[in-house]
């Protein structure tokens, strides 16, 4: 195996990044790699992205190769004056082709898009939000199927001290295929 890496963090406003990685086996090579860019507008907003990509070569002569692909591009923005506001939101598109077992190929595409969001009303409490939609579609036995995916969630979390912390979290997933809904009721307490 081996990996390179190379960051280029000079500019104030920007920030650049990318990432190979090779494996050579009996079995199988892969070839990872990656590529980020930030870049801060203001001095509350940035605009990210990121690419991954993922090739895996099978030797053996009953499996194919497996291809996936993993393009993210995010804006994070924070209430810079009071610090009480923060939002994250990204779109995501990923692509799949997985011949790994020749019997069972499949290709999915999906896309993806989240918001993130944290309130801050008072120093030891904070609000906590998530939105996040996902359409995907499926492609195998010459069958093609696709499916649509949200959730909802929020959570409420309070610094009882420097060192503890507690908080409650509630959720809901629901697709328009599958079993229906879940639900998500929790308690946490932290040190």
């Amino acid at each position: 195996a081996a990996t390179f890496g190379l960051e280029y963090l000079a500019p104030k406003d920007w920030k650049a990044m990318t990432r190979l990685e090779g494996r050579r086996s009996d079995q199988s090579d892969t070839l990872i790699s990656t590529l980020g860019y930030a870049h801060k507008l203001n001095e509350s907003m940035t605009i990210l992205t990121k690419n991954t990509l993922n090739f895996v070569n099978n030797k053996a002569a009953e499996q194919g190769d497996h291809f996936r692909n993993r393009f993210q591009l995010g804006m994070a923005w924070r209430d810079f004056d009071q610090n009480k506001l923060d939002v994250l939101s990204k779109v995501e598109h990923y692509y799949e082709n997985n011949a790994t077992d020749l019997e069972a190929e499949f290709k999915r595409t999906s896309y993806l898009s989240s918001t993130h969001v944290n309130w801050h009303p008072s120093r030891p409490v904070t609000l906590s939000g998530q939105y996040a939609a996902k359409w995907s579609v499926l492609d195998e036995y010459d069958v093609r199927s696709s499916a649509f995916t949200q959730l909802v969630g929020g959570r409420v979390l309070y610094d009882i001290n420097e060192r503890w912390d507690a908080s409650l979290q509630t959720g809901v997933l629901w697709a328009n295929r599958g079993t229906g809904s879940r639900y998500l009721l929790g308690a946490e307490f932290g040190y």
